[in-house]
C-alpha cells in the first residue's frame, strides 16, 4: 500500500503530497474498521450489548435450538442460578458455569423448551415470565405449561445471575398431579402385589383404619379388604388381574379390571370346578392422605357367577 501512495503523490507539492497521503491512510483505516465490524462474530457483538433482555433471549433461543455452545458463550464463569422448587435430585442453587451447563444439558435431554415474555428492564437486570413446555420428566402429570417468575442480571454482556421461582398456580397443579399419581399407584399395588402375588402386607400401609368397602358393610378398615381378597385368591390361587383402564379424578380412582383364574376352591358357596374363568368389573376407590378410605365394586360377584356358567335372573315379583 505504501508504494502506491508514494506513486500517487510523486508529482504533487511536498505539503500537498503529505496531506494526500494522510487522507488515504485514514480512509483505508476506516474501511478496515468497518469491515472488522461486519465480520465480528454475533456472540461478541452481543457481549457489547448492555440490554439484559437481548442477552437473555439470545441465550435461551440458542438453548431451545439445542445450540449449547452459542448459549453458554453468554453465560459468565461465576454464574449463580437458582431454581425453586428444584426438580427431584437437583440442587436448588447452581454455582458456576460448569454446574449450570450440566443442569441445562440434563433438562434439554428431556425435550424441554422455554418461552420468555413480559420483560421489565431495570438497568442491567430484568424480571420476566417463563413458560416451560412439555418434557419427558413430567409427561404423566399433564400440567404443562409450567409458569415461572424470572429474574436475571447481566454484566459485560454475560449472564451472572438467574432466578426462577415457580408460580403458586403451577406449584398447586404439580401437587395435584403428584397426588393423583400416588393415588393411582396405591390402587395398582392392590392388583399387582396383593391380588396377583398374594402380598397382603401391602394393605397395612394402603388401607385407612376407618376404611369402608361398601360391598362388605359389616367390616371396617383392613378387614373389609383383606378378608375378601384372601377369599378370592383361595378360590382362584393362580388369579391374575389386568387393568384395562384407570382414571384418576380428584380423590377418586376408577379402574376397569379383567380377572382370570382357575376355580380351585369354594367361592360364594360354589364348590371348586377346576374351570378357568375370566370376568371383568369396575372398582372405585376414594383415597385420602395416601390411604384408601372407601371402595365400591360394580359387577361383582354377579360377573364371577356368570363366568362360572350360572344364569342370574331377577327375583319374581
Amino acid at each position: 500500500m505504501e508504494p502506491i501512495l508514494r506513486k500517487l503523490c510523486t508529482h504533487l507539492h511536498p505539503r500537498k503530497a503529505h496531506a494526500m497521503k494522510t487522507f488515504f491512510q485514514k480512509a483505508i483505516l476506516a474501511l478496515m474498521l468497518v469491515w472488522g465490524m461486519i465480520v465480528i462474530p454475533h456472540s461478541v457483538a452481543l457481549a457489547q450489548d448492555s440490554n439484559p433482555e437481548t442477552i437473555y433471549r439470545a441465550a435461551y433461543d440458542a438453548f431451545n435450538n439445542r445450540d449449547m455452545e452459542s448459549g453458554m458463550a453468554l453465560i459468565a464463569d461465576d454464574i449463580v442460578g437458582v431454581l425453586l422448587p428444584p426438580p427431584p435430585g437437583v440442587e436448588p442453587v447452581q454455582m458456576g458455569k460448569e454446574s449450570f451447563q450440566q443442569l441445562l444439558e440434563d433438562v434439554i435431554a428431556t425435550n424441554m423448551t422455554w418461552e420468555l415474555s413480559d420483560f421489565q428492564i431495570n438497568g442491567n437486570s430484568a424480571s420476566y415470565n417463563v413458560s416451560l413446555k412439555a418434557d419427558d420428566i413430567l409427561a404423566d402429570y399433564d400440567v404443562y405449561p409450567l409458569e415461572f417468575e424470572g429474574y436475571v442480571v447481566v454484566q459485560d454482556g454475560l449472564i451472572v445471575n438467574e432466578v426462577w421461582n415457580m408460580t403458586a398456580q403451577s406449584r398447586a397443579d404439580i401437587a395435584r398431579a403428584q397426588r393423583q399419581l400416588q393415588n393411582k399407584a396405591i390402587v395398582m399395588r392392590a392388583y399387582e402385589e396383593v391380588l396377583n402375588q398374594g402380598n397382603f402386607d401391602v394393605l397395612e400401609q394402603d388401607i385407612a383404619p376407618n376404611a369402608v368397602d361398601h360391598s362388605f358393610p359389616d367390616l371396617q378398615g383392613i378387614d373389609a379388604f383383606k378378608g375378601p381378597m384372601m377369599g378370592l385368591r383361595e378360590a382362584f390361587p393362580d388369579l391374575q388381574a389386568s387393568v384395562d383402564m384407570i382414571i384418576t379424578e380428584g380423590d377418586l380412582v376408577t379402574a376397569l379390571v379383567t380377572f382370570t383364574g382357575t376355580h380351585q376352591g369354594e367361592f360364594l358357596g360354589v364348590p371348586p370346578s377346576g374351570q378357568q374363568i375370566t370376568w371383568s368389573h369396575v372398582d372405585i376407590n376414594r383415597i385420602e392422605n395416601g390411604q384408601v378410605v372407601e371402595a365400591w365394586h360394580i359387577g361383582t360377584p354377579a360377573a364371577i357367577l356368570e363366568a362360572m356358567g350360572y344364569q342370574l335372573t331377577p327375583p319374581a315379583e
